[in-house]
């Protein structure tokens, strides 16, 4: 009983605290600049949404390695941060060129080695070294199990140590729409407004191909991976645990929202193109 007060105080705070950033950052975030977006408003299929009333008590589901592994995922980090970071950019250097001397078929081939290599990377080799590490809001350690880390900075810290040319400080501490908007690198975000985590699975098995996306909420960011017909939200979790965990999307409490905002990271061949030609990453205001 006392650990259900605790929880339930602890995250009355947190939806405080995220109310409020999230009516901060919609004064800055001007929806309307973004062309080309798919905003998706009909409430057809969805009846009385209440966040307010949302069961935030229910247990975590904890995915065990043996499980994930059905779907080809490694929860275990395997060797050395430091050599795997290492290995990536030796290898983003040997794309590069590939990329830079060949002709227009080779470079279509190289594009598509570069979206597999940097999926399976990021999810298998990267991601896993920093499950279990605790989340703090204001938490930015770019040293996976040294200190804390909060949602953004996992997302920047990962991506950078994917080879992707950005500066950490200045993603992290941008707005959902705006890390989605300077990570996918065109106008074609995928916003859905006022629908329920079943509404967005079922939205990204209808709609999306399988790979890793960014995806932004109200107060949160994260990873939306798609893999072998299941949906997973990687992130780094605010509710208890507190820790940076690999969730199905269909379970987990942080992933209600009123806005998902949706952005191509393995999917998208602009922003594969600029990770082969180590082109910047900047973040694009949207204010």
């Amino acid at each position: 009983m006392k650990n259900k007060i605790f929880l339930l105080t602890f995250i009355i705070f947190l939806l405080s605290a995220c109310n409020q950033s999230g009516a901060n950052k919609k004064e800055t975030t001007n929806l309307d600049s973004i062309k080309n977006v798919i905003i998706t408003d009909s409430l057809n299929d969805i009846e009385d949404i209440s966040y307010e009333n949302y069961d935030y008590s229910q247990d975590i589901i904890i995915l065990d390695s043996v499980e994930l592994l059905k779907w080809n995922i490694d929860k275990n980090p395997q060797g050395v941060y430091n050599q795997i970071k290492n290995s990536v950019k030796k290898k983003k250097q040997e794309l590069s060129l590939a990329y830079a001397s060949g002709n227009d078929s080779i470079k279509k081939i190289i594009i598509k080695e570069a979206e597999n290599y940097i999926y399976e990377t990021l999810l298998n080799k990267i991601i896993p070294h920093w499950y279990g590490m605790s989340w703090d809001i204001s938490g930015y350690s770019a040293v996976p199990q040294e200190g804390t880390v909060g949602c953004s900075y996992f997302v920047s810290n990962t991506l950078l140590h994917m080879g992707f040319n950005l500066n950490r400080y200045k993603i992290a501490q941008a707005d959902a729409t705006t890390i989605a908007r300077s990570l996918q690198t065109n106008n074609d975000l995928i916003i859905l407004n006022n629908k329920t985590p079943e509404y967005l699975v079922d939205y990204v098995k209808t709609n999306l191909t399988e790979g890793i996306y960014t995806i932004g909420l109200s107060c949160h960011v994260g990873y939306l991976l798609y893999r072998n017909g299941q949906v997973f939200f990687i992130h780094s979790n605010y509710y208890l645990p507190t820790v940076i965990m690999i969730e199905k999307a269909m379970d987990s409490s942080a992933l209600v929202s009123s806005i998902y905002i949706i952005g191509k990271i393995t999917t998208n061949e602009t922003t594969i193109i600029k990770w082969l030609t180590n082109s910047k990453f900047e973040v694009i205001n949207l204010s």
